[in-house]
């Protein structure tokens, strides 16, 4: 890791370091033409330490890379809980119409890209992950479905998967939601360098609790994509400012429904014969032995699910049947990964 990358720095240190960035956080070459003009969108809570530290790297980043771009903060308004996938279907719906961007970047403030060979600009072949190895993990990817940190999506994609669900309040799953809805649409998550090269170092932050309701409703993603995202998105506008190095968006998203509303909305979808994602594993909770109970229901015994683990063993369409209970265990964070053990499945396609 490059310690001096979270380095911490003022918003007046921060400008003076970029000068020539036009007043919303815009730039563009002049000596070619960009290879993509690019939005990169932030969702934002109360992250005004981690916020000049990015804006430091992130501009002469992009500018080596010889991008069109701009960035873009977008908060929530207000102290109640936060809604990241509506602070980033608003966003997008915003952002756009003040340029046809071709290239959305769906960035989380406190990461760092740190090699400049992991390019910011879209290609034609379906979202990407660029977050492959972050520092806070030993740079390992903890596994095959995370989408968390730094995502990129061109315009029509991100229009294909729907967006992000609105339904996911306070922090956890809104990302493994994402996952499950891009390969609804038929696409797989790129991961074009290794986690050798594809390096973030993560700026040091409070870390919020995960919220367990959402757990529940990532049980359903599948069925939810069509009705639940960009496409009705309620948001209002409460304002929207060129500042020196970003555009800051004040998105007011509402308040989060009573519990009894999300309940009877799992309920319905439970009652229908969609098949339920599996629980995956960084929706646990990291440290010290802790276990989940995961019971797949409303599945018939001609389908099969696969569980999230280090080697993906899978519930036989006869366990299903029977709707099999499967112990979850994570491991301690002293081992820098996130395991899960299955305790019903120990044959040879399981656990050695």
């Amino acid at each position: 890791m490059n310690n001096s990358l979270t380095k911490k720095v003022t918003f007046d240190e921060a400008e003076k370091l970029n000068q020539h960035i036009l007043p919303g956080g815009w730039w563009r070459p002049d000596d070619c033409q960009p290879q993509s003009t690019v939005a990169i969108l932030i969702p934002f809570r109360d992250r005004w330490k981690q916020l000049p530290m990015f804006l430091r790297h992130m501009h002469p980043f992009l500018q080596r890379q010889k991008l069109q771009y701009r960035i873009f903060v977008v908060e929530q308004y207000g102290m109640g809980i936060f809604n990241k996938g509506k602070i980033f279907n608003a966003g997008f719906i915003e952002i756009s119409k003040l340029l046809a961007f071709d290239c959305f970047i769906l960035h989380d403030v406190d990461m760092l890209p740190e090699d400049n060979r992991i390019w910011y600009g879209c290609h034609d072949d379906g979202p990407e992950h660029l977050s492959v190895g972050v520092n806070e993990f030993q740079y390992r990817l903890l596994y095959d479905e995370l989408v968390g940190g730094a995502l990129k999506m061109n315009r029509q994609d991100y229009k294909k998967v729907n967006g992000y669900s609105n339904l996911y309040w306070g922090w956890g799953a809104e990302d493994d939601d994402m996952a499950v809805r891009i390969k609804e649409a038929g696409m797989t998550v790129q991961r074009k360098l290794s986690s050798r090269v594809a390096r973030y170092s993560m700026i040091k932050h409070k870390k919020r609790g995960r919220t367990k309701k959402n757990h529940d409703l990532l049980s359903f993603a599948a069925a939810r994509v069509e009705s639940d995202g960009v496409n009705n998105v309620e948001y209002d506008i409460e304002f929207i400012k060129a500042k020196p190095l970003y555009t800051h968006i004040m998105v007011n998203v509402g308040s989060v429904p009573p519990y009894s509303y999300l309940r009877k909305l799992i309920e319905s979808f439970a009652s229908t014969s969609v098949t339920p994602q599996p629980v995956l594993a960084n929706t646990l909770p990291l440290g010290g032995i802790q276990t989940k109970e995961v019971v797949y229901k409303q599945l018939n015994s001609k389908q099969s699910v696969n569980v999230i683990g280090r080697k993906k063993p899978i519930l036989t369409a006869k366990e299903v049947a029977q709707k099999k209970k499967v112990t979850v265990k994570v491991l301690s964070k002293k081992d820098r990964g996130v395991h899960a053990i299955f305790k019903s499945y120990k044959q040879k396609k399981g656990w050695n």
